[in-house]
C-alpha cells in the first residue's frame, strides 16, 4: 500500500503522485517502474507507470497523463489518499560510466528519463547527457522546471525541445518533429 505526500500539476493534463509505502521508500533503480492497482475499476491487472523520482530523492514518484478513468482516479489523488501497488521492477537503466547519453521521447514518455538522468548525474556530474524530447505544444513541456534547473547546474546536460503542434515557439524549442 502506497501513501500520497503531495501532488503537482506538471503540465496541462500531467499529474506527478509522491508517494511512501508505510513511510518507507522502497529501494529501486532509476528507470524501473511500478503497478498500480485500482480493483474497483474492473482492472485486475493493473497499469504499470515508469517512476519519476530518482534514488536520491525521498519518496517514489509516478507522472500521469490523464486519458482514461485509471489514470483520471490517480491524477484526482491527494495528499493522504492510498493505492495499492508493487515492489519496483523493471530494467530500462542507464548504463553505469563515462559514456555520453542521448535520450530520446515523445510526451509522457520522457517520465523515466527523469530519473535516470538524475541519477546519473548525481553519480557523475560530468557526464554529457542530451535528451530530445518531442512535444505537441510548449504547453505539454513536462519537468520544464526541473530540467531547466539541471540545465543551469550542470553544463554536461542538455535539453532540446521539438515541438510539432506550433509554428511560434519560444527560444529554446525547435519547432517540428524531432
Amino acid at each position: 500500500m502506497y501513501d500520497v505526500l503531495e501532488t503537482h500539476a506538471e503540465a496541462r493534463g500531467v499529474t506527478t503522485l509522491k508517494f511512501l509505502s508505510g513511510g518507507v521508500k522502497p529501494s529501486f533503480r532509476a528507470g524501473q517502474c511500478i503497478t498500480v492497482y485500482l480493483p474497483d475499476l474492473g482492472i485486475p491487472e493493473g497499469r504499470a507507470y515508469s517512476l519519476s523520482s530518482s534514488p536520491g530523492e525521498s519518496a517514489l514518484a509516478i507522472t500521469i497523463k490523464t486519458v482514461g478513468a485509471f489514470s483520471n482516479r490517480l491524477s484526482r489523488m491527494l495528499a493522504g489518499d492510498s493505492f495499492t501497488g508493487s515492489n519496483p521492477y523493471g530494467f530500462f537503466c542507464s548504463e553505469e560510466g563515462e559514456a555520453p547519453l542521448v535520450m530520446l521521447a515523445t510526451g509522457i514518455g520522457v517520465t523515466p528519463f527523469r530519473s535516470i538522468i538524475k541519477d546519473a548525474l548525481l553519480k557523475n556530474p560530468h557526464r554529457t547527457i542530451q535528451l530530445c524530447h518531442g512535444i505537441r505544444t510548449t504547453s505539454k513541456s513536462i519537468f520544464a522546471l526541473d530540467f531547466a534547473a539541471l540545465e543551469s547546474r550542470h553544463p554536461s546536460f542538455s535539453v532540446q525541445r521539438f515541438v510539432s503542434g506550433e509554428s511560434d515557439v519560444p527560444k529554446g524549442y525547435e519547432t517540428g518533429r524531432m
